[in-house]
């Protein structure tokens, strides 16, 4: 028996850049920035006060685009932490000033694992955790290593640093939901991309999901084992409602990485070293913040970080985890998919 993909507005069904206010059915936005887009959204949609930390957020991205290296994070971050301000607002979520990050350094050489970030309940990061409904932080600490290994838009420049690592995230195609012939049981399944990552071995990591049996094709297609209901010539608002709650839970396990295609991958989720299950978003967050403090009160520490073997990893993320930052939130305030102009999507 076939599984068929499931269509709204005639367009079939994948997986949204929106974690928390996903648009089905709608058209992808061809912008070549989301700065003007997203302020038109809020405009019409929310309050002078987000527009105010929107506008601010562009104000600091800007900046930080001439700056060196060395000055970068501290701009970034308050471009990151104005642009999360938006989108709690925008979306009502409560929230206090405080940032709700911390960070401190343990003794010893100057390592990107010493570097320890600690995550709290209260402040900007805790209402964004709420948002992605993950759960509150403790009184712990993270190394800003293990963050930076969770980070997809980052993962190949970690695994050719610290090369005895494994691969957290394996690359998909057509990640999409699909539903049983004749039936309302329905799910989410996209391929494996590349021949190495299909191996036994490897499939098994992918904790809570399973080879799809109803894809005739040679090319290796797996599936959430978790299933949600789509009733073919049921209400329309019932089955979007039940694929919104299911999106979120298949958006746990995946990532995308801003560009001019569209490149997503899945997680691997088996309990591997260093894996936290956290959103992009709330990771790059934090680790944003961590930069920041290093930057501004212990510049000369900066200074030897781009001198040890990490040098590059973190100029990576330095110069890179903005953009990726401010594209994810974007879709996260107006539920859209963006993607560059002059491409065809």
């Amino acid at each position: 028996m076939a599984a068929i993909p499931i269509k709204l507005n005639n367009r079939v069904i994948y997986v949204q850049k929106s974690i928390g206010a996903p648009v089905f059915g709608a058209s992808t936005v061809l912008v070549d920035d989301t700065w003007d887009f997203v302020g038109m959204w809020l405009r019409r949609h929310s309050t002078k006060e987000s527009v105010f930390y929107w506008n601010q957020a562009r104000d600091f991205y800007e900046a930080t685009q001439s700056l060196a290296k060395t000055a970068k994070p501290l701009t970034a971050y308050y471009s990151a932490l104005n642009a999360t301000k938006a989108l709690l607002l925008a979306h009502r979520i409560p929230h206090s000033p405080y940032h709700g990050v911390t960070g401190k350094a343990l003794p010893g050489k100057t390592s990107l694992s010493n570097e320890q970030v600690g995550m709290r309940a209260n402040g900007v990061f805790g209402a964004l955790s709420d948002y992605f409904s993950e759960p509150r932080p403790d009184t712990g600490f993270i190394s800003l290593k293990d963050i930076l290994y969770n980070l997809t838009y980052l993962h190949r420049a970690y695994t050719v640093t610290y090369t005895s690592e494994p691969e957290l995230f394996i690359p998909i195609d057509n990640p999409h939901f699909v539903r049983k012939a004749q039936a309302s049981e329905s799910w989410f399944c996209c391929e494996i991309a590349g021949r190495r990552f299909t191996r036994p071995a490897t499939l098994n990591t992918l904790d809570g999901f399973e080879n799809d049996p109803y894809y005739n094709t040679k090319k290796t297609v797996v599936r959430m084992k978790k299933r949600f209901r789509w009733k073919h010539g049921g209400s329309k608002h019932d089955n979007i409602a039940r694929l919104t709650t299911y999106h979120k839970r298949v958006r746990k396990h995946l990532f995308y990485i801003a560009g001019s295609t569209r490149l997503w991958y899945i997680k691997r989720n088996s309990d591997p070293t260093g894996f936290i299950n956290r959103s992009s978003s709330t990771l790059t967050f934090a680790a944003l913040h961590r930069i920041s403090e290093i930057a501004r009160y212990r510049p000369d520490s900066l200074q030897k970080h781009f001198e040890c073997r990490h040098n590059w990893l973190l100029s990576e993320f330095i110069n890179g985890s903005l953009t990726q930052y401010i594209d994810e939130i974007s879709s996260e305030i107006t539920g859209a998919d963006f993607m560059p102009t002059r491409i065809r999507t």
